[in-house]
């Protein structure tokens, strides 16, 4: 993988986390804590329907470590993207946050065991111990631990970073697009029409799946667009380390791009509901 994505990946996680954190009021965080429920739906429905679904699709792939790589993304939770558009449709960045930092620690112990399901046991992916929970404390815990900090002790400051934070965001996110763009080029070119119908429809459902395992708008809204995104960035290190020399990464590429345009229409229309709603 480019050094350069990695680079301008972990700045734009770390910033989206810490301007999510330093924003939400400790007492929403809590709040969303305690909705077990809520939470228990949503860890089914990441770590259990989406893999299944992920699962059943596979096998109507032709493209062999293409499918590997889509599948690989699939079955990986916890994108940090997810806060970043709760925050852009203005619903409930809290909820988001909490599930970004939860799925995240999840995914390491949880991608291996499905991968080895899906794959079959001489193609289960594994890191290199503890390197996941390094740059998942590093890149997600820390900013958030450190946002929620400042705005206890500091609230008006707080905003005010929180803000700054965002907009360092925007920068490295594009960055990060101009870096990875030959890599998710040739993975959609290698996907074909078909493989990328295939994922598209994937993300659809797992943008379903979570609306329907919430209750409010604001919570469905979160949960669709936090189902219906990867965590791309770990899925990357996985295709990394357990197929390095093949076009596995390729397909991690493909699904981080393709899952985008479902996710940024439903954002689109959710903002001008509620815009309209407002007026």
């Amino acid at each position: 993988m480019n050094p350069w994505l990695s680079v301008f990946a972990a700045v734009f996680t770390a910033a989206v986390m810490f301007s999510a954190a330093a924003a939400a009021p400790p007492v929403e965080i809590r709040r969303i804590l305690t909705e077990r429920k809520l939470l228990l739906r949503a860890f089914l429905v990441n770590v259990v329907v989406v893999p299944a679904v992920a699962a059943v699709l596979f096998h109507a792939f032709h493209t062999e470590d293409f499918a590997v790589g889509a599948v690989l993304a699939a079955i990986c939770p916890g994108a940090p993207f997810g806060t970043y558009f709760a925050s852009r449709s203005n619903r409930n960045v809290a909820l988001a946050m909490v599930l970004t930092c939860g799925l995240t620690i999840v995914a390491l112990v949880s991608t291996p065991i499905t991968s080895r399901f899906i794959f079959g046991a001489d193609r289960m992916v594994a890191l290199p111990e503890g390197l996941g929970l390094l740059l998942a404390g590093l890149i997600i815990l820390l900013p958030v631990f450190a946002g929620q900090a400042l705005h206890r002790r500091l609230p008006a400051i707080a905003a005010r970073v929180a803000r700054a934070a965002h907009l360092i965001a925007i920068p490295a996110l594009v960055a990060a697009s101009v870096a990875a763009a030959g890599m998710r080029s040739r993975g959609v070119r290698g996907m074909g029409w078909a493989g990328s119908a295939l994922v598209l429809s994937l993300v659809v459902i797992s943008m379903a799946a979570g609306w329907l395992a919430a209750r409010s708008r604001d919570t469905r809204t979160t949960l669709a667009t936090s189902t219906g995104l990867r965590n791309a960035g770990f899925a990357y290190l996985f295709a990394g380390y357990s197929f390095p020399g093949t076009d596995v990464e390729l397909g991690v590429a493909a699904y981080s791009i393709l899952m985008l345009i479902p996710n940024f229409a439903f954002t689109a229309v959710m903002r001008r509901g509620q815009s309209g709603t407002r007026a």
